[in-house]
């Protein structure tokens, strides 16, 4: 009789469990929509489709272009794969996955809101001088971002 009084606890206590996991899953989902219909497109670029990416600013011009290279996989077959490259400064080396990062980064660029329609001021959000972030796409678009400093309210 004992051990089916604790069998009938555990499993009361087990669906509970399995209540509140259920419940906090969807508030989590309701909480995911909402920010999504608030959020606003920047970018919405094909990652596989951008060959060439430019950082410029006061310092200077940086050009990776992204490239496809062979290696052997680990059962010894060839395989394509694509890196990306520094095209303007040949003498310093770069670490790819660094450059595929802001590729990621910059493909599905969004905002959560508008600070200022157009702004009369742009140095207060240092956009007098701005670092540049320009990708070239296989279709010969140009997608050009121009990156500053925080807001007035530090976000």
């Amino acid at each position: 009789m004992k051990l089916y009084k604790n069998a009938i606890i555990l499993a009361v206590v087990l669906a509970i469990l399995v209540g509140a996991y259920v419940f906090a899953r969807n508030m989590k989902k309701d909480d995911d929509n909402a920010s999504d219909s608030q959020s606003i497109k920047i970018f919405d670029l094909e990652l596989n489709n951008m060959v060439e990416i430019t950082l410029e600013n006061k310092e200077g011009k940086f050009v990776f272009i992204r490239k496809t290279v062979k290696e052997k996989n680990e059962d010894g077959e060839e395989i394509e794969k694509k890196v990306w490259d520094i095209a303007s400064h040949a003498d310093l080396k770069i670490d790819s996955s660094t450059i595929n990062s802001i590729a990621i980064n910059i493909s599905s660029l969004s905002a959560s809101k508008i600070i200022e329609e157009n702004a009369a001021d742009l140095s207060q959000y240092g956009l007098n001088d701005p670092v540049r972030v320009s990708v070239k796409m296989n279709d010969g678009t140009v997608k050009t971002l121009e990156v500053g400093n925080k807001t007035p309210t530090d976000s």
